[in-house]
This record gives structure tokens, C-alpha cells and sequence, in this order.
């Protein structure tokens, strides 16, 4: 199998054929294959060095004669959960990677892919040992001068990730954020809607990333998304996908009992750049909680675009942000308002940024720790006392 091809694929569509190639490909800088699960610390010394690479593939039940010996997923465990397990005892820091059975014949391998990673260098646990992946397979670093450059490429990777968040013109003109460049589109206060946007970056763009908005895969996605957004009615009867030259754009909204109230409306937009954003937006209360903001606006766009880096098969880092935009009008946790004076401007918007940064795939656990130090970011913002307190319970 072409070596160029190898990095092309994705876990997703790997076929039955795709998959006999890799194991006909032989072990070199883009496969290796292990009869079972080594023992410590060879499959995190595996891993890391395609991680510290370009990528790969680690084939589970696969002799080194190519034939098939088969891979046995413990029972009652996610494989995911405990390969992971396995690599944060040999590897740091968890390298990025996705895990899934396939069978081969009558037998199950487990076909391990493996993101060239942006958290560099990945060390094994133990002995401090850096591998990379070579046309002779793993092979430790010797080199100082190759080691710093691990390290500055993922600085750099960060960066640009960072960059994308507010560059990127399928996101910026689908969602209207307040950062959106100046002169590129118009923005007006919205006197009557509370609102929320939430966007996240790819440390590392993948091939795979790269084509899925682009395509029938991600554009369902996009509307499967925006469908889910927690609105009242049925959120399929507005909702309607735009196919944008690099990405796509899905859109869902619901009148409020009273139309001069607001609106109910939901956005979801994919930029094959490297960024995926959605928006939420419901007509505005008198006051606003803090924990139910989290619950009902923050938490559930964190998880969308969490679970769309993860359909985009973008494993590893990501950075992520959220804008909270809210009439000029309304209270915060009933008793602080973030307008002095008898008579707040309701129609100019206060807008309040907060940033942080995931893996991908994401657990429960982890999104729910961002959503709660957003909520403690917001209300130290809003002034309100005892800040640390203010993040309930799920």
C-alpha cells in the first residue's frame, strides 16, 4: 500500500481491503503489527513513536508473518477506555489515537490509528525514552537538535489552532461572533435574545478533518447537530443545511409565544480549515442563573462540537472557546446586574469571552470540568462574590 495512502485513511471508512493492505504493508514507518497487547512499556513505545511522527497504525492480533492470530477485547470494558488506560501508564502524555475491532476472516484484530500529535515530545513512562517512526520502524531519538524541534512544532501547531478560532470566514459569517474581523460583517446588538457560542480548533488538521465538512458524511452531521439542539417544538421543521466552497452550515429556529420576545435558534457550521462552531440563542429572561446558563446553553454546545471533532476522527488536543452574549437589561443570578444605574442600556450587549481545551475523544468528565470553569469564569466577571462556589453539580 502506498505510504501516502496509509496517512489518508480514516478509521471510519477503513474497508475490508484497506485493512488487508495494512496488513500486507509490512512494519516500517507506517504500521507495525503486535501478536497481542505487549507488555509494558512496548505498546506505549509503539505509539509514541508514530505519534512523535507522522501517524500510524497498530494492528492487535496480527503475527509479524502476517498472519492472523486474532485480538480478544476484554469483556465488559469499552476498547477505547482501556487502551487508553493501558497508554497513560507507558506514554506521556496520552498520545492521540482511535481504537476499534474489525474482523479479518473468522478472527477479530484490533486496529489501533494513531494522529501525529501536537502534545510534543510523547516520552515513555519509565525510562524517559523518545521514539520515532523511521523506514526501519520505531527508533529512539539520539539527536538534541531533533527533540527541540518536537517540542517548537507543537507550539507552533497550538498557535495556528488558536489563530483558526477567529479566522476562519465560514465560522465567523454562520455564527456572527464578536471577534468576527471588522468591515467583514456587520454585527447589531440583539435587544431580545440571550446567546451562546461555542467554537473549537483541531490542534492538528488531518487529512480526515480536512475533507470531512466538505462532504455527505459532514453535512449530515451538521444537520443531525443542529436538530439536537435543546429548542422547543420540533427543531427539524426550520432546519435546513448551506453547503459552503469549504465547508457547510446547518440553521434551525423556533418562534417564542410572543415573536417581539425573541427567538429560539440554533446554528451548527464545520470550516474544513480546521474549526467547528455552534450557536444558541433563546429570548431573554428577566434574570439569567449562572448554573442553568451552563446547563441549558454552555454544556450542551460544548458536547456538539466536541462530538463533531470526534466524527471528524480529529483525535487529540483541541482548543476551544465560548462567547456569552446578553441583553443590556438582564439581571444575573436574580440579585447582580452587569449594568449599574437605574436604567441599563438593553440594547447594548454585554459580551463575555472564556477559553480552554480538550482531548478529543472527550469523556463526560471532561467536558463537564470545562463547562464548570466557564460558569466560575463568568460569574467572576459578573462580580459576583464566592466565584469558586457558583459551579454546581451536573
Amino acid at each position: 500500500m502506498d505510504p501516502k495512502s496509509i496517512h489518508l485513511l480514516s478509521l471510519g471508512d477503513l474497508t475490508a481491503e484497506d485493512l488487508q493492505g495494512l496488513i500486507d504493508h509490512g512494519e516500517d514507518g507506517n504500521v507495525e503489527r503486535k501478536r497481542q497487547l505487549p507488555e509494558p512499556p512496548a505498546f506505549g513505545a509503539a505509539v509514541n513513536s508514530f505519534a512523535n511522527t507522522v501517524g500510524g497504525w497498530v494492528l492487535l492480533g496480527v503475527d509479524d508473518d502476517r498472519s492472523i492470530h486474532g485480538f480478544e477485547k476484554p469483556a465488559n470494558l469499552d476498547l477505547q477506555s482501556h487502551l487508553a488506560a493501558r497508554l497513560r501508564n507507558e506514554a506521556d502524555p496520552l498520545p492521540p489515537f482511535v481504537a476499534d475491532m474489525r474482523p479479518v476472516g473468522d478472527k477479530q484484530i484490533c486496529a489501533v490509528r494513531v494522529f501525529p500529535s501536537t502534545s510534543l515530545p510523547h516520552i515513555v513512562r519509565g525510562t524517559g525514552a523518545v521514539y520515532v517512526r523511521t523506514s526501519k520502524g520505531k527508533e529512539p531519538i539520539d539527536d538534541q537538535r531533533v527533540l527541540i524541534e518536537l517540542a517548537r512544532r507543537g507550539e507552533r501547531a497550538e498557535q495556528e489552532a488558536r489563530a483558526r478560532l477567529t479566522d476562519l470566514s465560514v465560522i465567523y459569517s454562520a455564527l456572527v461572533p464578536p471577534d468576527a474581523p471588522q468591515g467583514q460583517i456587520a454585527r447589531s446588538g440583539d435587544p431580545n435574545n440571550t446567546k451562546v457560542i461555542v467554537r473549537a480548533a483541531p490542534v492538528l488538521v488531518t487529512p480526515q478533518f480536512a475533507d470531512w465538512p466538505i462532504s455527505e458524511r459532514g453535512a449530515n452531521w451538521c444537520f443531525r447537530a443542529v436538530t439536537s439542539i435543546p429548542l422547543p417544538g420540533d427543531p427539524t421543521a426550520n432546519a435546513y443545511v448551506d453547503a459552503h466552497g469549504r465547508g457547510a452550515v446547518a440553521r434551525t429556529f423556533t418562534e417564542a409565544a410572543l415573536p417581539s420576545r425573541g427567538t429560539f435558534g440554533g446554528t451548527v457550521a464545520a470550516d474544513s480549515a480546521g474549526l467547528i462552531g455552534a450557536y444558541l440563542s433563546r429570548p431573554k429572561r428577566g434574570a439569567e442563573h449562572l448554573p442553568v446558563l451552563r446547563r441549558e446553553l454552555i454544556r450542551p454546545l460544548i458536547d456538539l462540537v466536541a462530538d463533531g471533532l470526534a466524527q471528524a476522527e480529529a483525535y487529540g488536543r483541541a482548543v476551544m472557546d465560548m462567547w456569552l452574549c446578553l441583553p443590556g437589561d438582564v439581571a444575573v443570578n436574580e440579585a447582580q446586574r452587569h449594568q449599574p444605574g437605574p436604567n441599563p442600556d438593553a440594547t447594548r450587549e454585554v459580551e463575555i469571552h472564556a477559553s480552554g481545551e480538550v482531548t478529543i475523544p472527550s469523556s463526560e468528565e471532561e467536558t463537564a470540568a470545562l463547562g464548570r470553569q466557564w460558569e466560575r469564569e463568568l460569574a467572576r466577571n459578573f462580580g459576583i462574590h464566592a466565584w469558586e462556589g457558583a459551579a454546581s453539580a451536573d
